[in-house]
């Protein structure tokens, strides 16, 4: 079992430097720990994660295809949390998939309905076998629109959803 420890943007630098210190001690479990600082502080948390063999990931400082490409440039070694509702432009981020397909990403939800966890889905099965399961822990939140792919299976990535599903989650809305 490998451990993903989300501070979502809120450690101080102190408290940041101290679990730095202690995923060091357990590199073996820890598979990465994700935005410990805020938005705009990228620098430092990969400054302060230098030398320590600890993978950062960037989740809320990633809300757009721009910003995939940018932080991925910049911060090469960085695990990119992706979530599709976010994106934008999927053709954009297909494009700079194609081209940097060795870059870790990990597919996330973000509190969409069906039609956004068929998004998520479909990316991760682009990038099959994955690098990294994805991150489901919101697919839960809108299942009442009665249309959770949860229930129906991975094979929805492999198959065409029809449009009425579509209409009919909008129709529930």
């Amino acid at each position: 079992m490998r451990l993903r420890l989300d501070a979502n943007g809120g450690l101080t630098k102190a408290d940041y430097a101290a679990w730095l210190t202690w995923c060091q001690e357990r590199r073996d479990v820890i598979d990465y720990l994700e935005q410990p600082l805020p938005i705009g502080e990228e620098a430092a948390m990969f400054a302060l994660a230098e030398g320590t063999g600890v993978p950062i990931a960037l989740d809320e400082s990633i809300a757009r295809v721009d910003m995939v490409i940018l932080l991925a440039k910049r911060f090469p070694t960085a695990v990119l949390i992706i979530k599709p509702s976010l994106l934008g432009s999927r053709s954009a981020y297909l494009r700079w998939r194609s081209a940097n397909y060795q870059h870790r990403v990990v597919y996330s939800t973000s509190f969409e309905t069906a039609i956004g966890l068929k998004a998520v889905w479909e990316l991760a099965a682009l990038d099959w076998p994955p690098l990294s399961p994805a991150g489901l822990d919101a697919a839960s939140i809108m299942e009442d629109d009665g249309l959770c792919p949860m229930r129906i299976g991975w094979e929805i990535c492999h198959t065409d959803w029809p449009q009425s599903v579509d209409e009919e989650v909008w129709k529930r809305l």
